[in-house]
């Protein structure tokens, strides 16, 4: 039993927080703008969760393969909302970039997903990590357009709250508090078999090797949706190791959904 899923490249970290695209109106007010876009952006991300809970976390090439396909037209339908969306004139310029990023991002999910399917792990690599530094850019893009949830940007009260929830987790031992309150059914079922006493014998049996500290080096989302802080835990079993830990807002407050590294 782990509470760690070992993805190549993140992939679910990258099709529920990244890569989200475009907005339209005449004279859009940079408000206007962004509530056009960023609601776009949310419907997307809360799509790709339904999927994600009728299918599960990916645990193979297979299964990821299978749930990339299923997410390719939520991704299309996103760019083509996006794409109806006019930008102010100050963001037409950041907007238009946003967009063509977002349509790159797109063709190289397609690849990804051939490569998948081949169980071309090798392959893989370099693709994601190009992925990867393209989401990157096209939040930093999305930030100077003005965007939240389209350039997965959490307010600031939230990400605060999604990080001490991952401290939480990566430092307690407690088997009632993570188990029961601070991880999702995913969380359980992807580690534990779904079950809380596995989760609660998992926390007892490795008490004397979690972290000591954490170091966050990344918190990125949508709002009141999802959530992805990037850490790295000093001490204990994963000591050095680099983790994305997912996180969906459930009955207002953040909980653990995944826990990956690449």
């Amino acid at each position: 039993m782990s509470r760690l899923v070992r993805l190549p490249g993140l992939f679910l970290v990258l099709a529920l927080l990244l890569g989200i695209a475009g907005c339209g109106s005449s004279e859009p007010s940079a408000e206007d703008f962004q509530a056009e876009a960023d609601e776009v952006c949310v419907e997307q991300v809360r799509n790709f969760q339904k999927v994600e809970d009728r299918l599960g976390s990916s645990t193979s090439l297979e299964q990821e393969a299978k749930l990339q396909k299923e997410l390719l037209p939520f991704r299309e339908q996103a760019i083509a909302d996006l794409e109806e969306i006019e930008a102010p004139e100050d963001a037409e310029k950041d907007w238009d970039r946003y967009l063509e990023l977002r349509q790159e991002l797109r063709d190289l999910r397609k690849e990804q997903l051939a490569l998948l399917a081949k169980g071309d792990e090798e392959a893989l690599e370099p693709l994601n990590k190009k992925i990867s530094d393209l989401n990157d850019e096209l939040d930093e893009v999305g930030k100077d357009a003005g965007l939240l949830a389209c350039a997965s940007v959490l307010p600031k009260d939230q990400a605060k709250e999604a990080e001490e929830v991952v401290e939480e987790v990566a430092l307690t031992t407690e088997p009632k508090r993570v188990c029961d309150e601070l991880v999702t059914q995913n969380y359980l079922d992807t580690g534990f078999e779904g079950s809380f006493e596995e989760c609660a014998k998992f926390q007892k049996a490795n008490a004397e090797d979690f972290a000591e500290e954490v170091e966050v080096e990344k918190v990125d989302g949508v709002a009141d949706t999802s959530a992805a802080v990037t850490i790295t835990e000093i001490g204990g079993m994963y000591d050095g190791e680099e983790t994305t830990w997912v996180l969906r807002r459930e009955g207002g407050q953040w909980k653990v959904n995944l826990i990956s590294a690449p």
